[in-house]
């Protein structure tokens, strides 16, 4: 059969047809390379934590259970236990860089995972280690690697890096900043 033979009306019909596949390859590329982008960014993405909380969280709550009918601290999900989640993550290394290292409730997870075989190491700054009410010393008696700047300039950086992930600032004063007087 000759090309020339076959009816116009055919041949438009053929050419509509490879168009209009061609076209929905392309949109079918395009889309498979948009949901790869997709899942690309996802596996990219960082929640940022913000302070101060607007309740203090009850650990006990988080922890087992609170039973205390007139408790007055959250049982709800704040920031403070969203970060006690991320460390609990932590199963080899965990690099901690804090102006500021006050709350009991980090604290003893942070130990927890020491007691556990996970590598901690902390960075604060020299003067801030001394207040009264911070935890170095804890962390120091349970044999964790606790290093401070050795200049008058505060070191004032705020994040963790736990796996290859990071984490943001516990500052007690900056979860009950507003809340108790």
């Amino acid at each position: 059969m000759v090309l020339g033979s076959i009816p116009k009306w055919l041949k438009t019909l053929a050419y509509a047809l490879a168009i209009s596949t061609g076209f929905e390859l392309l949109y079918y590329l395009k889309k498979c390379k948009e949901s790869e982008n997709e899942k690309k960014a996802k596996d990219n993405e960082v929640e940022v934590i913000f302070f101060p909380d607007k309740t203090v969280a009850c650990d006990a709550y988080f922890s087992y259970g609170c039973s205390n009918a007139s408790c007055w601290l959250a049982h709800e999900e704040t920031s403070t236990m969203k970060l006690k989640a991320f460390l609990s993550n932590t199963e080899k290394l965990l690099d901690i860089c804090v102006y500021c290292i006050a709350s009991d409730i980090l604290v003893d997870e942070v130990l927890k995972l020491h007691d556990q075989g996970v590598i901690v190491r902390v960075i604060t700054d020299q003067a801030q280690a001394l207040e009264l009410g911070v935890q170095v010393g804890r962390l120091r008696a349970a044999g964790i690697e606790v290093r401070t700047n050795a200049t008058n300039f505060f070191m004032h950086h705020k994040f963790a890096i736990s796996d290859g992930g990071q984490g943001y600032d516990w500052i007690i004063q900056l979860v009950w900043q507003c809340h108790v007087r």
